[in-house]
């Protein structure tokens, strides 16, 4: 039986990257760069103040700046993790478009929360899905000058980041790919991130170490990133002990915990509905985009209902991906993902 591959929240984190292609290679080039957006105007009435976003450039942008692909980074991850998805075979072909990989808020390169208590107290303001996209939007306009884009692509909660972008800024890209994503969450999704977001604070409230919290962390990622079917069938039950010791032995993500923290919270506050009085019928109204929809009909992390629903409503082509793989489907089946990408992409 093949032992499981571990820490598990490495896998959600870097979407089955390593698992994937062995080992990854990034796409070349991508250095990181910092601008300083001003001051934030949030969704809760605050502002965020100096904020910065953060981006990695692959491939060459088009002498009619045509080829232009944004990729917002998902639920703990990076603008370095993206680089590792794509490239030739892999999700966005960067010889064919340049991708502007682009870091959410709170991911540890775009403004972050240092300290755990500051989210809790908000002495550092909560920030929502609708402000990463308004930051990205802002760099992009205000300071790239970049006023159009040929397509928005993002999973998870970079599939979230994609919806806003769908309905915030519907004439600024012509086609959109969110995959294991969500217009709105469940409440089996929230139900999840609450359990993450309460162990967290409450943790921190016992001064529990860092180390100890992020285990927990891998626990319960272990238990909703895949199927109990496909954790039981790629899992030793002899070597449950050493996987444990592995999940609270492995270094602290590369998101800090308050990071990590603030985009639970931004995720459990997001509903591209909300804003239209709850009716995914005029949310769809504001779509303009060409848009594909991908999603895992065996996620347990991002439950994939409210995106199929959504998917007629926006004239969206949709792919259901049906195995045992959970939320990590599209790595199960990237060559028939990346296909259908760029398929759709292409024409």
């Amino acid at each position: 039986m093949q032992k499981a591959r571990s820490p598990f929240l490495r896998d959600l984190i870097l979407l089955l990257v390593v698992l994937l292609w062995g080992v990854a290679r990034p796409a070349a080039g991508g250095s990181l760069h910092r601008v300083s957006i001003g001051d934030l105007a949030l969704d809760s009435g605050g502002v965020l103040k100096n904020c910065t976003v953060a981006y990695r450039q692959f491939g060459k942008i088009n002498s009619e700046r045509s080829n232009i692909v944004i990729f917002p980074t998902w639920f703990g991850g990076t603008t370095g993790h993206i680089s590792l998805v794509i490239g030739p075979g892999k999700l966005i072909d960067t010889t064919r478009y340049a991708v502007l990989a682009l870091a959410a808020l709170g991911n540890g390169e775009s403004s972050t929360p240092t300290s755990v208590r500051d989210v809790m107290t908000g002495k550092f303001p909560a920030f929502t899905i609708g402000d990463m996209v308004r930051a990205q939007h802002l760099l992009l306009t205000r300071y790239l000058k970049i006023t159009h884009v040929y397509a928005v692509v993002g999973g998870s909660m970079g599939g979230m980041q994609t919806f806003q972008w769908l309905v915030a800024y519907p004439e600024f890209m012509d086609k959109a790919v969110p995959y294991v994503g969500s217009p709105r969450l469940t409440p089996y999704d929230l139900y999840l991130l609450h359990l993450q977001k309460n162990m967290i604070e409450s943790e921190v409230r016992a001064h529990v170490p860092t180390d100890s919290i992020w285990g927990n962390i891998h626990l319960i990622q272990q238990l909703t990133v895949r199927t109990p079917h496909y954790v039981n069938a790629h899992t030793d039950p002899d070597d449950i002990d050493n996987q444990l010791k592995t999940f609270y032995a492995t270094p602290a993500s590369t998101v800090p915990l308050a990071g990590f923290l603030a985009q639970l919270n931004a995720m459990l506050a997001f509903n591209i509905f909300r804003e239209y009085d709850d009716d995914p019928l005029r949310a769809a109204a504001r779509v303009k985009a060409k848009t594909l929809i991908i999603v895992s009909r065996s996620d347990h992390t991002v439950n994939p209902e409210p995106a199929i629903r959504f998917a007629p409503l926006i004239h969206a082509r949709l792919l259901v991906l049906d195995d045992d793989c959970g939320h990590l489907a599209i790595g199960c089946n990237m060559t028939r993902v990346a296909q259908t990408i760029a398929q759709f992409l292409d024409h």
